[in-house]
């Protein structure tokens, strides 16, 4: 049987996604985007933004795949599995209207595979052996961790997700050598707030990654978003220890990538209480400072929101010239989106910031981003970086992430994908370098 796999959001998505497919693989389907037996969407509603493209594309694969048996999960599947509870509506209604087969929500995404199984066995399709021919790109997402306890008053996710839960770092390390086996050199270690993480025998975050370092050769690891509370003494000790190296002829390779994504929001401290975020500016610009004294030519990115309910011009404007002291490497910026449940969409004293203002916010942490972007990767010309190659273009380039989350492109056409190089980086376009 084919079957394809679409997924819409976070890291977290791509591990589980990952995940599915090789479940699906497992059990004899094989991947294939012609003409496909079962199509599974992994969705996201953490903007409205997000839920409304999801439930377009729902309809535009239903349109176009008649004959399909098609799966929701994810995000929007809990959501309107939450939604139609609370008011009491049939979810028969909306799987109808979309011409949804079969909704998942992500407390039973584990056993999606499983309960396709089970709408499968009745039907007389025959199950298929062949296996996906795709190419890899050399990168493996693996879950370790899922939920959240913080409850941020704009966040629909710990009502989605549930509490945090952390998976087994003895399945965690297993996965990870698998991976190392099976030719994946880099994998991304995801949750919805990995700083959580500790599993039932009581290892950590930073001991976890201890044993993947001690477990692995040459595996690189970079991290999923990180909240600010994981940079520990001992967390970013792992970083100076001689396993955070792999000794090549030539060179010596990163094997903890240097780039953290660390969650900020907003940098005006007001703002801040009213999401409900545990950390004032001076302590994330703390951390900023412990990190670039201990490793070199780091990146660091984040997210911010614009037009937080009640967020006023000075506010603002704070935020802007705090941004500008961080000069972090790219922010992502997201005007805000009410979200049902949360606390910031029942809150009437909070006044609502317009469409007009937000954009207007947007553009300007926008603009900001490219120029302290540019900054940052202007400072690797004429120095040497390893990077991942994970695709070629339709002219034949190649291009690939270094450890630090720098887009390369490079110009020998006869190198392989899915292999880290060492290349000395000649020039900038835009917003990647060129090797």
């Amino acid at each position: 049987m084919k079957f394809n796999l679409y997924t819409f959001g976070c890291r977290l998505n791509k591990a589980e996604s990952n995940q599915i497919f090789q479940k699906l693989l497992q059990k004899g389907f094989f991947f294939s985007s012609q003409n496909p037996d079962l199509i599974i969407i992994n969705s996201c509603a953490l903007t409205k933004k997000a839920e409304n493209q999801c439930l377009q594309f729902v309809k535009k694969v239903r349109r176009e795949n008649s004959k399909s048996f098609l799966v929701l999960t994810g995000c929007l599947a809990s959501l309107k599995n939450l939604q139609c509870h609370k008011l009491d509506d049939n979810l028969k209604t909306f799987t109808k209207k979309t011409g949804i087969d079969l909704l998942i929500a992500n407390n039973e995404k584990g056993q999606i595979v499983e309960k396709i199984l089970t709408h499968i066995a009745s039907s007389s399709q025959v199950l298929s052996k062949q296996k996906t021919k795709e190419a890899g790109s050399g990168r493996e997402f693996i879950k370790i961790q899922d939920g959240c306890n913080k409850f941020c008053t704009y966040c629909l996710v710990p009502f989605l997700r549930g509490c945090s839960q952390s998976i087994d770092a003895l399945q965690i390390i297993e996965q990870a050598k698998l991976a190392e086996k099976n030719g994946i050199k880099e994998i991304i270690l995801t949750g919805v707030d990995i700083s959580q993480y500790q599993d039932k025998e009581g290892i950590d975050l930073t001991n976890l990654i201890k044993q993947i370092l001690q477990q692995t050769q040459n595996l690189r690891i970079r991290l999923g978003s990180i909240y600010p509370e994981a940079f520990t003494s001992e967390f970013l000790a792992l970083y100076q220890t001689p396993s955070a190296f792999a000794i090549n002829k030539k060179d010596f390779q990163y094997r903890l990538c240097r780039h953290f994504h660390i969650s900020l929001q907003s940098a005006s401290d007001s703002v801040l209480q009213r999401m409900g975020r545990k950390y004032s500016v001076k302590e994330y610009l703390q951390v900023l400072g412990k990190i670039r004294q201990i490793i070199p030519d780091v990146s660091i990115t984040t997210d911010v929101i614009v037009g937080f309910p009640g967020e006023t011009n000075d506010e603002f404007a704070t935020t802007f010239k705090n941004l500008q002291k961080m000069k972090l490497s790219k922010i992502h910026v997201f005007p805000y989106s009410e979200r049902p449940l949360t606390k910031a969409s029942q809150n009437h004293d909070w006044k609502k910031i317009t469409k007009k203002t937000k954009t207007i916010r947007a553009k300007k942490l926008r603009d900001l981003s490219k120029e302290q972007e540019q900054d940052f990767i202007k400072k690797f010309l004429g120095s040497h970086l390893q990077v991942l190659l994970e695709n070629k273009d339709k002219n034949g380039f190649c291009w690939g992430y270094s450890d630090n989350y720098l887009k390369v492109k490079v110009k020998k056409l006869e190198l392989e994908i899915s292999k880290i190089y060492d290349f000395f980086i000649t020039d900038t376009e835009k917003d990647y370098l060129i090797a």
